[in-house]
């Protein structure tokens, strides 16, 4: 392989990397919220002094 081949395939597993990285951030955002949403779900119906967890 040339240098410029290794060059490329450096390029294009950092682009992967950063991407799978930007994916999981997505992820644990999503995951967090649908946790915030639930959470605020169930405590909606439960009178005042009965929300601690």
């Amino acid at each position: 392989m040339t240098s410029t081949t290794h060059s490329r395939i450096n390029l294009r597993h950092r682009h992967n990397a950063t991407q799978l990285r930007e994916a999981e951030i997505h992820m644990f955002k999503f995951t967090r919220l649908l946790g915030l949403l639930l959470n605020a779900e169930k405590l909606r119906g439960m009178p005042v002094g009965e929300n601690q967890n």
